[in-house]
């Protein structure tokens, strides 16, 4: 008896972690990606039913404009493409493999959990206690990953996105592999002397490896296109009457779920008890459902009404530029994990009173303007440094010290290192590279 006790509680155990991956799964999903998770569960249990009402959502307003991509356009005409998406091209290879369920579910969690550039978001560790597996079986199902197409594609950062491509043209043993896994910083430093004395290689070699790398692609996910349809259907919608704000959480618009009552009854007039066995399990996903779409609909509001508070005059049009706004302070104003904001703003935009746009994009990283001056987001530090950069004489640029001198009659008092380290977020050279001698 005992033991059948704990094979049902470990049962148990097991069914509600797995309720609690695909719960936190269920919450960075689009209203339209979420919309087809809910289809799919429809034809797999008789109980539930989805009423839905697409066309209400669509808003001519959010159509995308075909135009050629221009960073000054508005989010309304960047065009998101029409093509397959990294997302679509990793679970078609994924359907092919000769998996168990098991190993497919585990894998298609961590597939969602990979950026538009390619990357794994989550620690491995993280997604193991998650799926509820050892650390040593979850990096075995991103190994899976990895050996998709495109190469590099499941890194954890740079230096084993290259690594991986590199992998796909020399074996593991290769130098190219060897260097780039033991020096890796040293290398894309430039700082060639330690290597060549401890790979008894040469500079030409280190060269022909750099000439080799510059051929890779460090964001394997950018030939994929970032959206799948040419419009957006918006996620939120927001709109300001008086002196107040009005959420529209549009899936509560474009779909409903409800119980199938009469088939249930029917289904138990049978007095059959293997049926009514199964049709239990039909019903504890019915309610496991609701629970989840209720979960999701409170977290998302709650982070769409902290974000309105914190940005009200970006999303009124009043103002081009943001707040400093992180992720981590509105999850200690909801009190939930960063991680679970991160979720809840992936994939999702919001109609505002001007123009839709991504949510994460009312993001901005939070700078301390010297010892008396007040908060800067990072956006419009960044945007200044583009415009001094663009003014500079390009035959004598100015270096990292010389910009945070310029940035100071700016009112703007930033450190050397900041300095360089937003230029490099910008991906624009240093100094000595910028420079031109024609």
């Amino acid at each position: 008896m005992i033991g059948n006790h704990l094979l049902q509680q470990q049962t148990t155990q097991l069914h509600m972690t797995q309720q609690l991956v695909q719960s936190i799964s269920l919450l960075q999903l689009s209203t339209m990606e979420f919309a087809s998770f809910l289809e799919e569960l429809a034809v797999e249990n008789p109980l539930i039913e989805i009423e839905s009402n697409f066309h209400s959502l669509v808003n001519p307003n959010d159509f995308m404009k075909q135009n050629r991509f221009n960073q000054r356009m508005p989010i309304e005409t960047v065009p998101l493409g029409n093509g397959v998406t990294l997302y679509d091209h990793l679970r078609e290879q994924l359907t092919f493999l000769p998996l168990s369920e098991g190993e497919k579910k585990r894998l298609h969690f961590l597939i969602l959990n990979i950026d538009e550039n390619g990357y794994l978001e989550m620690d491995i560790e993280e997604a193991s206690a998650l799926l509820n597996i050892s650390v040593f079986e979850g990096k075995r199902i991103l190994e899976i990953i990895q050996q998709m197409d495109p190469p590099g594609v499941g890194a954890r950062n740079l230096q084993e996105c290259l690594i991986l491509q590199l992998k796909r043209k020399f074996p593991s043993n290769h130098p190219y592999v060897q260097i780039l896994s033991r020096h890796f910083q040293k290398f894309v430093d430039k700082k060639w002397k330690d290597i060549v004395q401890e790979e008894g290689t040469t500079y030409q070699q280190l060269q022909q490896l750099f000439d080799e790398v510059q051929s890779l692609n460090p964001k394997p996910g950018s030939i994929f296109s970032k959206e799948q349809p040419s419009y957006v259907i918006p996620d939120v919608s927001i709109e300001k009457r008086g002196e107040k704000w009005f959420i529209q959480l549009n899936e509560d618009r474009y779909f409903r779920i409800t119980f199938n009552d009469s088939y249930y009854e029917q289904l138990l007039m049978t007095g059959r008890e293997e049926l009514r066995k199964y049709m239990q399990k039909h019903v504890d996903q019915y309610h496991w459902i609701r629970k989840s779409m209720e979960q999701r609909r409170k977290t998302i509001l709650s982070v769409v009404k902290e974000i309105i508070d914190r940005q009200e005059l970006f999303l009124l049009g009043e103002t081009d530029e943001l707040k400093p706004l992180t992720m981590q302070e509105i999850a200690d104003a909801i009190n939930v994990h960063e991680s679970t904001v991160s979720r809840t703003v992936k994939n999702k935009f919001i109609r505002t009173p001007v123009k839709t746009m991504p949510i994460r994009q009312l993001f901005s990283q939070r700078v301390e303007n010297g010892p008396m001056g007040e908060d800067m987001s990072s956006d419009y530090i960044k945007h200044q440094l583009v415009s001094i950069i663009q003014g500079e004489n390009k035959k004598k640029p100015y270096s990292d010290q010389e910009i945070v001198k310029i940035l100071r009659t700016k009112d703007i008092h930033i450190s050397r290192r900041t300095v360089a380290k937003y230029r490099e977020q910008l991906n624009i050279p240093p100094s000595l590279k910028r420079k031109r001698f024609d």
